[in-house]
């Protein structure tokens, strides 16, 4: 019998002690148990301890276990090897001890320490993997993404596995729609094109992780049909002042580049940070689009419609972030954060589009400018209050502020002639739209543990303002006139209450429960001032959530969930505005557009921490879509979003990750889905189906101690995304290499995105009288280096081994 104490003095360097010895024997292939207690320095047992056994190469994770009301753990099924046994309890400081198992004789006694002294002088490294599985959730760790040097958070999602984005601002997660972006857990309060434009100005430098959440619980907003995307921003942890610096060129067709500089303070009781950012891109996008216009009865071709669209953008954005930690008492903690951006934009588009008559005969052509000159200015306020009553009793208060402030300049010159080329009346149209929106939320988060019962409360409540303003004008000969037809001001408020209870429970050695259950209480208005129209909406919904482990054995794992969510129309869908896009499209705003709903169910298995799979099914109902409607005579087409039916999900993902050599860790991921879509639309039953499929194969290298390589994948196959759009294949290949530098203080780094400029969307829109197709390109072919350098005080020396399995309920306080 063994056992390890975990040491503390205030006037000494802190010691890590261990020592287990086994009797070696012959026995390849053998597997062997661990077995213990868990107790604290007067020797009481410490119930609930979670004991996990690392790899002693590089700290992955291979087996966990909660130990009992008596303290005591048992690890099977464990085949002879040297691991890392740490064991760690809400309260204590972490005890790591080494293990070479040889032997079926291996019982280990672990005392931890209440000291909240820091230890300086052990080290356990982790080697974490590019894509790491966790309870109802799959983290991208952008960190270890060689690649990424010069992709912006668009760009990074658009590559991420699993997820799929659109020129309109659409995300997807493994073919499902319906996701909400979080960034370090809250909500962007923004969407489609918004929220696109948004993400195009963050670098991929400053983000550490990508959470990929399909089943949230109940702590999480209900927002978001299929999940939510949690996009977690880097954040110095060192003591000292420290900081980091950092640079990226990029060049494609045209350069863009990213800088920033990242400081960190943190002595006793107080942290201080601020991190300056600027970012300089340039991109294009072009567009090939075919329309064919059927008779409504007899679907013959009457006429055909023919774009070819260059659309181009020139940005920059310099970003601020500054904050603050304060620990009030030993107990109670308070925290501060601001954040701003200053984002200009010069946008526009130039298209030549013509209209065919039956016998493909030109009957008209059409030249189009358009250009957008706008800025953005956004910044947010965040306060936060942790209060520790007791062991296991924890208050959480946070406090929101966003201002989102926007205003655009648009103009467009629409040249048309007619057949034979006699000229035709041309429009000239101008326009200033101005948008602000105002958010304001407050949220309390309580959890305690009673009688063996993790129970976590919470309220929160929300206040969101917008106002959005359309004045256009068109030109006639000389002068310029009011476009009542396009001119509006929209005005909406939106309030939603909520309050949420989860409750957990190990039972036994082998199952662990949780429920929960959010409700969310709606009040929303809308005021169209110009043509004197308004809604209001009232309604409570109440969001139900589920989960089911059972761990067969060492190697098996199992888990049942089941949730209930909500996907609310975003606000630019609700907005009654025409967005003009060209002379022969437009899009127009719904605000009679209602709530979806969806149930979800999710079946999972882990083998060996390896191999993942889950099968999931997924019921929609009040689908909402942008419908398309086209008139025959003017070729113009409209889209319009809809409430008009439901739909059935059913997929299926596997996950295999692996260290095939100790330089070459790689991992694998695969999807299908099946939907079917039912109901009525414009009068018309609704029958379609469809399939989509892709997978992510990632390698990551290490070799000559300095170096380090990656080569990631992607490809998504043809699939159905939506009721009226189905998706062609596409490939995107990435890869980079990097070296540190300057004893290790800096790296150097070269990423390469689609070389081959391979990577391409194409959309085919085909219900009853609608018929197009549509090839875009994007600007995605690029090669960027870029140079990271830390500065200051070194890493504090004791690191907490990652293991890929932390609650999916854990926040970062900003």
């Amino acid at each position: 019998m063994h056992t390890v104490y975990l040491f503390s003095s205030p006037m000494t360097k802190y010691y890590l002690s261990a020592c287990l010895s086994f009797i070696a024997a012959n026995c390849f292939g053998q597997s062997y148990n661990i077995e213990g207690a868990v107790n604290d320095t007067e020797q009481k047992a410490i119930k609930a301890a979670t004991v996990s056994l690392l790899n002693a190469t590089d700290s992955s994770w291979v087996l966990s276990a909660l130990a009992d009301d008596k303290g005591h753990f048992v690890l099977k099924g464990i085949k002879a090897d040297k691991y890392i046994l740490s064991a760690q309890a809400l309260g204590y400081r972490i005890a790591y001890a080494s293990l070479h198992l040889v032997s079926d004789l291996n019982t280990v006694n672990i005392t931890l320490d209440k000291n909240n002294h820091q230890l300086n002088d052990v080290t356990i490294s982790s080697q974490r993997s590019f894509i790491e599985p966790g309870l109802g959730k799959t983290v991208i760790n952008v960190e270890k993404s060689i690649s990424s040097a010069g992709s912006n958070v668009w760009e990074l999602l658009r590559k991420s596995p699993g997820v799929t984005v659109t020129d309109e601002g659409g995300i997807s997660m493994q073919g499902k729609q319906g996701v909400l972006v979080l960034i370090d857990d809250r909500p962007t309060y923004l969407s489609g094109n918004q929220l696109m434009q948004y993400l195009k100005s963050m670098a991929a430098n400053d983000i550490s992780q990508l959470e990929l959440i399909t089943q949230p619980s109940a702590k999480y907003d209900a927002e978001g049909n299929f999940g939510i995307i949690n996009i977690k921003t880097k954040r110095i942890k060192k003591h000292g002042f420290n900081g980091n610096i950092s640079g990226t060129y990029a060049q494609s067709r045209y350069p863009s580049a990213f800088e920033s500089l990242q400081l960190n303070y943190r002595k006793n009781k107080i942290s201080l940070y601020a991190n300056l950012s600027y970012y300089y891109g340039r991109g294009y996008m072009t567009q090939d689009l075919n329309r064919n216009f059927r008779n409504i009865n007899t679907y013959e071709i009457t006429g055909t419609f023919a774009q070819n669209l260059y659309s181009y953008e020139t940005f920059t954005n310099t970003g601020v972030k500054l904050g603050g930690d304060y620990a009030i008492t030993a107990k109670t903690n308070f925290g501060v954060n601001l954040t701003g951006d200053y984002h200009p934009n010069n946008e526009g588009n130039r298209s030549h589009a013509r209209t065919y008559d039956a016998a493909s005969d030109i009957a008209s052509y059409n030249y189009s400018q358009n250009k957008t000159d706008w800025l953005r200015k956004n910044g947010t306020a965040t306060a936060y209050l942790k209060h520790q009553f007791a062991k296991e009793n924890e208050l959480n208060i946070n406090a929101d502020y966003l201002n989102y402030w926007v205003h655009s300049a648009q103009y467009s010159v629409n040249t048309n002639l007619g057949e034979g080329g006699n000229k035709l009346p041309s429009l000239l149209l101008r326009g200033q739209l101005p948008s602000y929106i105002k958010v304001y939320s407050l949220k309390a988060d309580h959890s305690v543990l009673l009688s063996k019962i993790k129970l976590e409360s919470g309220l929160k409540s929300s206040y969101v303002k917008t106002d959005n303003q359309a004045d256009y004008e068109v030109s006639a000969g000389s002068d310029w006139t009011y476009d009542t037809n396009r001119s509006n001001h929209f005005l909406y408020n939106e309030n939603i209450n909520a309050a949420y209870l989860n409750a957990s429970r190990a039972l036994g050695t082998k199952w662990q429960m949780q429920i929960g259950l959010r409700a969310e209480n709606t009040n929303a208005e809308g005021t169209q001032t110009v043509h004197q129209q308004s809604f209001t909406r009232h309604y409570l919904s109440l969001f139900p959530t589920a989960y089911a482990t059972y761990q067969a054995d060492s190697n098996n794992q199992f888990e049942l969930n089941y949730g209930r969510r909500i996907e609310r129309p975003d606000y630019s869908s609700l907005n009654p505005f025409i967005t003009f896009l060209s002379q022969y499209n437009y899009m127009v705003g719904n605000p009679d557009l209602l709530p979806q709903y969806s149930h979800s169910i999710e079946l999972k298995h882990n083998f060996k921490n390896k191999l993942f799979t889950t099968l999931n099914y997924r019921h929609t109902a009040g689908i909402r879509e942008h419908v398309l409607t086209q008139n025959d005579t003017t070729k113009v087409v409209y889209s319009k979003p809809q409430n008009f039916a439901g739909n059935d999900n059913i997929g299926f993902s596997i996950l295999y990750t692996t260290q095939l050599y100790k330089w070459w860790t790689a991992s694998f991921l695969a999807y299908a889905v099946y939907i079917h879509y039912t109901g009525v639309l414009n009068k018309k039953p609704i029958d379609i189906e469809g399939t989509g499929h892709g997978f992510n194969l990632n390698n990551q290298f290490s070799f000559a101690k300095k170096w380090a390589a990656e080569c990631v994948l992607d490809y998504a196959g043809p699939s159905r995304e939506s009721l009226l759009r189905a998706a062609g294949e596409w490939w995107y290949l990435s890869a980079g290499i990097s070296r540190k530098v300057l004893k290790d203080a800096g790296a150097l780094k070269l990423g390469i995105q689609d070389p081959f400029a391979a990577y391409s969307y194409n959309v085919r829109i085909r219900l009853n009288d609608l018929d197009t197709r549509a090839h875009i390109k994007y600007n995605t072919c690029s090669y960027a280096f870029s140079f990271t350098y830390n500065f200051g005080k070194k890493m504090d020396n004791i690191r907490k081994a990652q293991s890929g399995i932390d609650d999916e309920s854990k926040r970062i306080k900003m």
